[in-house]
């Protein structure tokens, strides 16, 4: 088994039901969870099934010119206001080229707001979804995604990344 450290809190599970290993696009802080996914995947037709289906998404490490992407920000294990049972999460969303220049730099974005349905340790999407498209013109190499999610009513934030390259035709 892994060493406890390398173990994403036992928030995260793969589809077996084992602890999944902490990494730089899925780490959890006091058992809040959060999980970073770039993917060409139809996310919404996936997303959008009953509680009871598991979707299972495809990362994606590269996009041709023309080529879209999305990027998924996941979190678990929210915890909601005690007196209203209120979720207060928010994520800053920082898209950065291979230069090392901001493409977004989107901060207090809405993550999960509303009442708390369900169970706190149910993965949920946050609101804000980032749309990628290739266009002839971008910088072709590695592209870093990097997104803090702070759950406001916790006083926790934590950063996760992922890469892609953008490459020619």
């Amino acid at each position: 088994s892994a060493p406890a450290a390398a173990i994403a809190q036992d928030v995260w599970r793969t589809p077996d039901g084992k602890p999944a290993a902490e990494s730089p696009s899925r780490k959890a802080v006091n058992d809040f969870g959060v999980s970073l996914l770039v993917t060409a995947d139809d996310w919404q037709s996936k997303w959008n099934t009953p509680s009871s289906t598991v979707p299972m998404f495809n990362a994606a490490a590269r996009v041709k010119t023309g080529g879209t992407l999305s990027i998924l920000t996941f979190v678990a294990n929210p915890k909601p206001a005690p007196s209203s049972n209120e979720l207060k999460v928010v994520s800053h969303i920082r898209v950065l080229r291979p230069d090392g220049s901001s493409s977004v730099d989107a901060p207090n974005l809405p993550c999960l707001r509303g009442t708390l349905q369900g169970p706190a340790t149910n993965t949920r999407l946050c609101e804000a979804v980032i749309a990628f498209r290739a266009d002839p013109g971008d910088q072709r190499g590695t592209w870093k995604v990097e997104v803090t999610v702070t759950d406001v009513n916790r006083s926790i934030a934590v950063p996760v990344e992922a890469t892609f390259s953008v490459e020619g035709d």
